[in-house]
């Protein structure tokens, strides 16, 4: 915001810059606030998740989609993603659908056909929120899902 004027024959411009900051969630919402979370990430109502605890995850991209919908990891687990199809594929996970500011993609890894993208850990990008992932321009074919992360 500005304000423009003049004093004393001269011109001043007064410039004020707020800043906001991004803080990680600590704590992940009750179930029901969950489900709308999921809903409003994705476009769809979430199917049940399946939840690594607090080992390793590993998420199928397949010619069908993935091979989970919805999933739970722990901050300090290693998440794989693997290609099982015969093309490369772009997996990217965007900021949660409860962001207070612009959203931007967290993940943005191009994976060639048999290959695999870790993140390790997954607190290196992510914290305690809801992600959408997706495959780029296969969201609308079932190519998209939600990545629950937890303490």
């Amino acid at each position: 915001m500005s304000s423009k004027g003049i004093v004393g024959g001269m011109f001043v411009v007064v410039i004020i810059v707020s800043a906001c900051s991004d803080p990680l969630p600590t704590t992940n919402p009750p179930d029901s606030e969950l489900r709308l979370q999921i809903h409003a990430a994705t476009g769809h109502e979430p199917p049940e998740c399946t939840d690594f605890g607090k080992v390793d995850a590993e998420l199928e991209i397949t010619t069908d989609g993935f091979d989970a919908a919805c999933i739970k990891v722990a901050l300090a687990s290693v998440l794989r993603i693997v290609n099982n199809t015969a093309v490369e594929q772009r997996f990217m996970v965007g900021d949660p659908a409860n962001s207070e500011v612009g959203r931007h993609l967290r993940v943005d890894e191009t994976i060639a056909p048999g290959a695999s993208y870790s993140l390790d850990p997954v607190d290196a990008l992510l914290g305690v929120e809801i992600y959408p992932f997706w495959l780029q321009g296969l969201q609308e074919e079932g190519y998209a899902g939600s990545l629950i992360v937890t303490p």
